[in-house]
């Protein structure tokens, strides 16, 4: 830029001192001002990966320029042939100064700006140009300018050597043979200086489209569905047995591979039984994971434990299935696992129930329960406090949720005698199986949020609920009650709540029941219920307080098949109905390699991953500095590891709820209303790859450490999140607001991958999602548009709405 600089201001002063100027020092002037636009556009570097619009201005100018540069080029080449072998002097040369501009500047501005309509400039290194997924586009829109001018120019050398060579033959002298020489050195270096400019630039380029198109294969062979996927049944179920004892054969009900809640003071006798009848009846050796919170001891106000256990074969479990575990005294319990590579998070939990006052319901404590349950609950290890939900790709919840049929305030009498008709339309036992026909809504439901705020119990209408594409309410309600089962379910204070989730009830309310009955033996409804609660706690409703609710991530939906929701009428030792679901989940093909249980020298930074019966080691180093890999390129290869690059620009978030209408504080008030202030300091937490997404999730824990430890203590948050090797990122909300985020990684790289965002205030979190970058994945280097509900505590709290780009270094 300097030397352009020099050229532009010594023929300004030329012009200002009237020196001779001839055409030659013309046409030096324009290319210098072309190189100036190239270069000074180039120091904006990688600014535009955040900014479209300043992409698409880089690029611009810079193909423009490029194109503009190679065609002046050979211009001046043409000047030295009419100059030197067609004999035009100084005078006929200016006439051809409007052709060399008209050639040189329309065809360029024409192709850059259909370049900027065809959305092709991109990422291309250290700046905005033709993106790297556009290899092709390249080769037609630049390279073949650089290509036709580099053939040009040495053409017209040639020419023009040859005359030069004609003449001094037929001079024959030694000053010929001088001045000729002269003319043969500079058109070499001409010539030269092109090959010396371009050349490495075309190879530079060309190995980088090929490496492109091998990446677009490697990606293109994750993308095809050459190998299906697994499809496993699971059976879940949950049963309030109070302080009971379970039935001899309730086990018999049972099918594997289970997940069971339960609730009762014999907890390791229910257990120890359930797996003897597993392993006997199926001739396999069964692993058992379990979490439990209470006590036996009921003088101190306990009814026993709540408790959740999962039954999985031992053959699934030695094949690279992860499980992780956290639990929670909040009144919940859960952990997660992973099956090939689909997570699965289970939580079990037991929400408030009704006070003794008559007429008055806890639904918003059974809300605030879940919320806090929503909020605490950590399942991930390091999940930097996005919620459980957000983290997994499928989500079941159950429990004794406590949730009545007094919506509309009505009497037990009047839910029995609802119950009753429904029982006379002949659709029960029978009607138990789910169909795509008579639940159309039970498959891919989602639940953002199951337990939304509800300000005032009597105003339904005011409850605010989730979705990430929300359909209507009403009809999302009729398909989930349509059939006989309809005028009860209108009175369900949870269904109306909540968007989905839940699959259609066919069976009746589960709770309260009197011991010892069943409704398939008793043709008296009212007097399979206990209608008044003990010791004078006042009328008890019939209610559904037995639920299994289920949320798969958007684009994951239609994995998941809820193909059987029943309760177990026959058995009868509670007060209650166990309530059980068959899923089918459709798992991810072991694809991609799957890490295999820590060795002994994990923490010197090796970790194994296991590929297709192979054994390959992945070093992963601690780096003195930033600018050290952390893989080496051919365990990166090997192991599809990458530095993953996410952009992320044109956020906006937009809230659902307008201050006035916020009733869960003033602290709320205060940051609804400061949302716009500058002064507040809310930020965007990142985190990718999720953590039972990450083949090096406990590795990154080290490192972690060891960026606090190289800042020290009290500084280590600073360097927080801006590591390649951790997964997490924190950017202030007006930077992401004004430039966008560039969260890097280093990760695996393959399909059906997610980025938790969460955006957080000074004291808690305003707003969380996750957003599949599948979509990105397949078209890597394109800016996605994309639109995510935001929520928290289960609670929508507004849309967020942006673009995302994935690239691969």
């Amino acid at each position: 830029m300097t030397g352009c600089v020099f050229i532009i201001t010594s023929y300004m002063w030329k012009q200002y001192t009237h020196d001779k100027r001839d055409f030659t020092a013309k046409m030096v002037l324009v290319m210098s001002i072309i190189d100036f636009l190239d270069a000074g556009f180039k120091l904006f570097g990688t600014l535009g990966y955040t900014r479209p619009w300043l992409c698409n201005v880089q690029g611009f100018v810079m193909n423009a320029a490029g194109v503009s540069g190679v065609t002046w080029l050979a211009c001046m080449a043409f000047t030295w042939y009419r100059w030197i072998v067609r004999r035009d002097d100084d005078q006929r040369l200016h006439r051809w100064f409007r052709t060399f501009c008209v050639i040189s500047f329309v065809p360029s501005a024409v192709e850059s700006l259909y370049l900027v309509a065809a959305d092709k400039y991109g990422p291309a290194g250290f700046y905005c140009w033709i993106g790297d997924a556009y290899g092709t586009s390249r080769i037609y829109f630049f390279f073949t300018w650089v290509f036709t001018a580099a053939a040009g120019i040495m053409t017209l050398a040639f020419l023009v050597g040859l005359d030069v060579y004609k003449r001094q033959k037929s001079q024959d002298n030694q000053e010929a043979a001088r001045a000729s020489s002269l003319i043969f050195s500079k058109l070499s270096a001409y010539v030269g200086i092109f090959v010396v400019v371009w050349g490495p630039c075309i190879v530079n380029r060309r190995s980088d489209t090929r490496m492109t198109n091998n990446c677009s294969e490697l990606s293109t062979s994750f993308i095809r569905d050459d190998v299906p996927g697994v499809t496993i049944s699971v059976f879940a179920t949950t049963f309030n047995l109070g302080e009971g004892h379970a039935p001899d054969d309730m086990v018999r009900l049972l099918s594997p591979p289970i997940i069971m809640h339960t609730e009762c003071l014999h907890l390791t006798e229910l257990r120890a039984a359930v797996k003897g009848f597993l392993e006997r009846c199926t001739h396999t050796t069964f692993a058992e994971y379990s979490r439990d919170i209470g006590s036996k001891n009921t003088v101190l106000g306990y009814h026993g434990f709540i408790g959740i256990t999962v039954f999985v074969p031992e053959t699934d479990v030695n094949c690279g299935k992860t499980l992780n575990f956290r639990t929670s005294n909040k009144g919940g319990v859960g952990f997660a696992f992973r099956y090939l590579d689909t997570s699965i998070a289970v939580v079990s939990c037991h929400l408030s129930s009704d006070s003794k006052v008559v007429g008055k319901s806890n639904m918003e404590r059974r809300n605030e329960d879940a919320t806090l349950i929503w909020q605490s609950l950590h399942l991930s290890g390091d999940a930097m406090g996005v919620e459980f939900p957000s983290l997994h790709h499928h989500t079941i919840v159950m429990g004794d949720l406590n949730y009545r049929l007094t919506r509309f305030h009505a009497s037990p009498h009047e839910v029995v005698d609802l119950v009753a008709h429904a029982l006379s339309q002949k659709k029960w036992p029978l009607q138990q199986r789910l169909s795509a026909q008579s639940a159309p809504d039970s498959s891919g439901m989602t639940i953002l949020s199951s337990f939304p705020q509800l300000p005032l119990a009597s105003s339904p209408s005011s409850h605010s609920c989730l979705s990430s594409t929300p359909p209507d309410r009403r009809t999302r309600f009729h398909r989930r009650t349509v059939g006989a089962w309809t005028p009860v379910l209108k009175h369900d204070e949870l269904l109306m709540c909540m968007e989905d989730g839940l699959a259609v009830i066919t069976f009746p309310p589960t709770f309260r029941r009197l011991r010892h009955t069943s409704l398939l033996t008793s043709c008296d409804v009212a007097s399979a219920y206990s209608l008044e609660a003990a010791n004078g706690g006042g009328p008890r409703v019939p209610s559904y307080t037995d639920r299994i609710l289920y949320h798969s991530l958007a684009d994951v939906e239609g994995d998941l098949e809820c193909t059987e929701y029943r309760c177990h009428e026959s058995i009868d030792v509670s007060d209650h109905k166990p309530v059980s679901c068959v899923f089918h989940i459709t798992t991810k093909a072991h694809r991609f390699p799957l890490p295999s249980p820590p060795p002994p020298h994990a923490l010197d930074g090796t970790a194994m991953v296991e590929e297709d019966d192979r054994v390959r080691d992945v070093v992963l180093e601690v780096p003195d500095d930033g600018d050290r890999h952390w893989l080496d390129r051919a365990s990166m290869t090997a192991s599809r590891v990458r530095e993953c690059i996410i952009v992320l620009n044109q956020l906006r978030w937009m809230p659902t709820k307008k201050p006035s209408d916020v009733r869960r504080g003033s602290s709320d008030d205060i940051l609804s209303q400061k949302w716009d202030d500058p002064k507040q300091y809310i930020e965007l937490c990142t985190l990718f790859p999720l953590p039972l997404e990450d083949i090096f999730a406990e590795q990154r824990k080290l490192h972690q450490l060891a960026a606090s430890w190289r800042m020290g203590l009290v500084g280590g948050s600073s360097a927080d999140g801006r590591s390649k090797y951790l997964n997490h990122m924190r950017v202030p909300w007006m930077s992401v607001r004004e430039k966008g985020v560039v969260h890097r990684c280093f990760a695996q790289a393959k399909r059906h991958m997610h980025i938790a965002l969460d955006i957080r205030g000074p004291t808690m979190s305003l707003g969380q999602c996750t957003l599949s970058l599948d979509a990105a994945f397949v078209k890597l280097n394109v800016h996605m548009p994309f639109e995510e509900a935001l929520s928290t505590g289960g609670i929508k709290e507004g849309v967020l709405k942006g673009r995302v780009m994935f690239c691969m270094v």
